[in-house]
């Protein structure tokens, strides 16, 4: 019988701002089709109309900078079942422990243990009371909106109900000098999504370095690009108003233990892991006593 020496110690919650510097978008699916109609929608929560940036959108494009940033299988040695060159499925790196292995053999993933990092879709500030206007069947104006949260702001700038901008673009034929337009859905500079991100602690030990690759990966991020479009000068990002909390598995217990901090920035949050880590010892420590 296969052994292991995982053992649940508890979570980190990182909360924070994620803002679009630049004009963004992570591409959705055209429900019908219009003349005149947008060629390249973003995605959409559909109760809303307002768009959001998936979980899993983020959590791939951190791990895939991670991979390459740390030199994992992922990028030397094609995966043997797919035979392409896909998330790491080694089960020993940090990606592997972090993100999640992505390999079928019970063996590699028993190396790699449980999967530490959950990413939340990310909504836009404002989202919740627009949310809650639609359950209610209330319709809303700019003026009912939270001041200084992102819906409220995409209303009062672009319109009621107007949550996007349109973004013009050619491809030229290098022949005729053709132009072909299309048109690129965006969310406009300056959005602010809410972003989550949940560690779970199995090793005290062994798994800070699994909160220094969080933290790796959030500023490679911030030098590279969310979305499409990266390369033509779309989703520049960058994380403000980071506050961290630990729960250590007797909170779930008694509702006690908890710990916070404000880091602001992923430059803080990389210089306080060793201090945030003594959360663990200590909690470690106790639930031994």
């Amino acid at each position: 019988m296969a052994q292991h020496n995982f053992r649940f110690q508890g979570k980190f919650v990182i909360k924070g701002i994620l803002e679009c510097v630049t004009g963004t978008r992570i591409g959705g699916t055209q429900e019908k089709f219009e003349i005149g109609g947008i060629d390249n929608p973003v995605i959409k929560d559909p109760l809303t109309d307002l768009p959001y940036i998936p979980g899993s959108s983020l959590k791939g494009k951190l791990r895939s900078l991670l991979e390459w940033a740390r030199e994992t299988k992922a990028v030397q040695v094609q995966h043997p079942k797919h035979g392409v060159f896909t998330a790491c499925h080694c089960g020993e790196c940090v990606a592997c422990r972090l993100f999640g292995v992505a390999s079928d053999d019970s063996k590699v993933r028993l190396k790699a243990g449980p999967t530490r990092l959950t990413v939340r879709d990310a909504f836009p500030t404002g989202y919740e009371t627009v949310l809650e206007a639609v359950k209610q069947g209330k319709e809303l104006s700019a003026e009912d909106l939270p001041e200084n949260t992102t819906v409220r702001r995409w209303w009062e700038m672009l319109g009621e109900g107007i949550n996007t901008e349109l973004k013009s673009e050619n491809f030229i034929n290098r022949l005729t000098a053709e132009a072909n337009p299309r048109t690129m859905e965006r969310v406009p500079a300056g959005s602010e999504f809410q972003v989550e991100f949940v560690m779970d602690v199995y090793d005290a030990n062994g798994d800070k370095d699994l909160l220094e690759a969080l933290a790796e990966a959030m500023k490679l991020l911030e030098h590279s690009a969310l979305g499409g479009s990266g390369s033509r000068g779309y989703g520049r990002v960058r994380f403000k108003g980071l506050k961290v909390e630990w729960f250590p598995v007797t909170y779930y217990r008694t509702g006690e233990g908890k710990q916070c901090c404000d880091v602001g920035t992923v430059d803080k949050l990389r210089e306080k892991v060793g201090e945030l880590w003594e959360w663990v010892g200590s909690a470690a420590k106790g639930s031994e006593g």
